[in-house]
């Protein structure tokens, strides 16, 4: 039995010799009637500046385009991923799509391939991009994202020297690069951040009383670098959750109090944002300070 696999192998050598890995490169023209589209983000005021960027735009409209161009459940990890199987205990096949921003780009990658184990990594590829322009002013970003004109395949062929196929093409690859142009909407999703310190006139078991007859779930940790006692806790303000920290100091014979405040923000691509520029963390902040000296 073990020479006849190895005869068999060597006619499948034979057969191959002078096959090279790769296949010629192919362009596919994408007609499409489709124009191009605006995104429009908001800047934030005050505690939300830092939340809309150049970088957080084009990282918005990247998972915009991730999530529309089809294949954007794909996930991997170290242990794996949900576009994988194994095909034997040497071969595993995945597939799957990664959004990389280039230039003035925005590239999409659908790669149809196969893992070798102990080494080996053959895939075909299949890129489109999208040409985009970012404008900025004292008030937004403007981003103009461009309809794909072509894709470029990049064949592969496998240890065995057959060729592997492209994830999309034809009619298919056309409906996800539409989907990118017309559907959903790309979001900013960021947090606003407060933190302050007021001194209270009671000493810091008492301090901690006051927090527990407000916050009824909340709870202390022990003592630490040189806290009484510290604590994270939600408090919810209509729909929105605000997350609080506060630590207590024994300070001057009473007690000093730290505090910090967040709550998430977003700013979306068709100008509008959930941002109250930030009177949110003000009233929190006021209402740990009104608490702790009740």
């Amino acid at each position: 039995m073990k020479i006849i696999r190895i005869a068999a192998l060597g006619v499948v050598l034979a057969l191959t010799v002078g096959c090279k890995t790769t296949v010629e490169p192919e362009t596919i023209t994408l007609d499409t009637n489709i124009e191009g589209r605006t995104f429009v983000f908001k800047k934030l005021d005050g505690a939300g500046k830092n939340v809309v960027t150049a970088s957080s735009v084009k990282q918005a409209v990247a998972a915009h385009i991730k999530a529309h161009a089809g294949y954007g459940h794909c996930r991997s990890s170290m242990f794996g991923g949900n576009c994988a199987r194994k095909t034997t205990a040497d071969i595993k096949k995945y597939w799957g799509s990664s959004v990389n921003s280039i230039e003035n780009e925005y590239r999409i990658t659908y790669f149809n391939g196969e893992k070798i184990s102990g080494g080996g990594d053959y895939r075909t590829t299949v890129n489109v991009n999208l040409p985009f322009t970012i404008n900025e002013t004292d008030e937004s970003f403007t981003v103009k994202l461009h309809p794909a004109t072509s894709a470029q395949v990049t064949p592969m062929r496998d240890a065995l020297f057959m060729e592997i196929s492209p994830l999309v093409n034809g009619d298919k690859l056309k409906e996800f690069i539409d989907d990118v142009m017309v559907k959903g909407m790309p979001v900013i999703n960021g947090h606003v951040y407060k933190e302050g310190e007021f001194n209270v006139e009671f000493d810091p078991e008492s301090v901690k009383t006051n927090f527990v007859r407000e916050f009824k779930t909340i709870k202390f940790s022990d003592a630490k670098n040189g806290t009484i006692a510290s604590s994270h806790f939600d408090i919810y303000k209509g729909r929105k959750k605000v997350g609080a920290k506060v630590q207590i100091y024994l300070y001057q014979g009473h007690s000093k109090v730290e505090y910090s405040v967040k709550y998430s923000v977003t700013a979306n691509g068709d100008g509008s944002a959930d941002y109250d520029d930030g009177a949110l963390l003000n009233e929190v902040a006021t209402l740990l300070e009104k608490v702790a000296k009740s």
